[in-house]
């Protein structure tokens, strides 16, 4: 008798399943400076809290419009870049925490290629970051947002490049950030067209 109250209850608890998201809605706070986050020679870190340097940038803050409890593993981040993959990443995996004095280990998602531009190797963070309003969550939820640096040389420490390549803002269709949903099926529920981002 205990076993089947149990399992009835427990049916009456469970949540159904989220339904796949078929889109993202979200708006771009342009005009910005933020922190050079997680950049070692841009940084300093002081009485356990890091202290940057600030470089220009824009935000996608995801608004109320958006399916909430989607699990930040189901979602990979793209820039499409002149038909290459600038950045292909674990949403969950930019994750950046403001101040915090973490250091960027082994494992941590690269930069690739804007079509025959090869930057140095270098990590997510010199183009963008996943800012959570609360850190941990394992879901997206209306606020989080993406900051994507603009294309910045800076010669703060040393002569160091940050964001996507100035021709992305002025070329049409030549950069695109994707957030692709792995779930089944698969597919992209956010695409922003850096053509035009006044940043």
């Amino acid at each position: 008798m205990t076993v089947v109250l149990t399992g009835v209850l427990a049916s009456f608890l469970r949540l159904p399943p989220l339904a796949k998201p078929s889109a993202l809605f979200y708006v771009i706070q342009g005009g910005v400076t933020e922190p050079a986050w997680g950049d070692g020679s841009d940084c300093q870190n002081v009485n356990g809290a890091q202290h940057c340097l600030t470089l220009p940038a824009f935000e996608l803050i995801l608004t109320s419009q958006s399916p909430v409890g989607i699990s930040l593993s189901s979602l990979t981040f793209y820039l499409l870049c002149n038909g290459t993959v600038y950045l292909q990443a674990p949403l969950a995996a930019m994750e950046w925490v403001p101040g915090s004095t973490g250091i960027l280990g082994g494992g941590v998602p690269q930069l690739g290629h804007c079509g025959s531009y090869v930057p140095p190797a270098a990590a997510f963070n010199r183009l963008a970051f996943f800012q959570q309003l609360s850190p941990g969550d394992p879901t997206l939820v209306s606020g989080d947002s993406i900051v994507i640096y603009t294309h910045t040389f800076t010669a703060f420490n040393d002569d160091d490049f940050h964001g996507a390549p100035a021709w992305c803002y002025t070329v049409a269709n030549a950069c695109l950030i994707e957030l692709v949903y792995n779930g089944q099926p698969s597919a992209a529920v956010l695409q922003v067209p850096l053509l035009g981002i006044s940043t």
